[in-house]
C-alpha cells in the first residue's frame, strides 16, 4: 500500500495548492500556493533549492515582503504573491487543499 501511495506523490502534490496563513508550512519555492504551479516552475534557479517556506517573504506587519526575493520573480509571479490576501487580525496555520475534481481534474482556481 505504502509504494502505491508513493507513487501517486507526485499527482497529489499538482493537485494541491495551500492557502497561506501564517506561512511557516509551505515551501516558498515548491509548493503551489499563488499563480497556476509553484514558482519553483515559473522561476527556475538554483536558489528554488532552499526550503525556506513562505513566512520569509512576510513582514512583521503582515504584509508582503518581496525585496529578499524580487531579482529572483518574474513580473508575473509579483502580482501573483499580490493576489494572495494575508490574514491582519487573525494567524492561522497554512493549510494544503485538493483542487481537483473528484475525477481527477485539475482546476488552477
Amino acid at each position: 500500500m505504502w509504494k502505491s501511495i508513493v507513487k501517486t506523490r507526485d499527482t497529489l502534490r499538482l493537485g494541491t495548492k495551500w492557502t497561506i496563513g501564517d506561512g511557516n508550512k509551505a515551501s516558498l519555492w515548491n509548493d503551489w500556493w499563488c499563480g497556476t504551479q509553484p514558482l519553483a516552475n515559473t522561476s527556475p534557479g538554483p536558489y528554488t533549492n532552499t526550503h525556506n517556506t513562505v513566512n520569509t517573504i512576510i513582514s512583521e506587519e503582515g504584509d508582503w515582503n518581496l525585496n529578499p526575493i524580487a531579482s529572483h520573480l518574474s513580473p508575473t509571479d509579483i502580482v501573483n504573491i499580490h493576489k494572495v490576501k494575508l490574514s491582519q487580525f487573525v494567524t492561522f496555520p497554512d493549510k494544503p487543499h485538493w483542487t481537483s475534481s473528484p475525477q481527477g481534474r485539475f482546476s488552477s482556481k
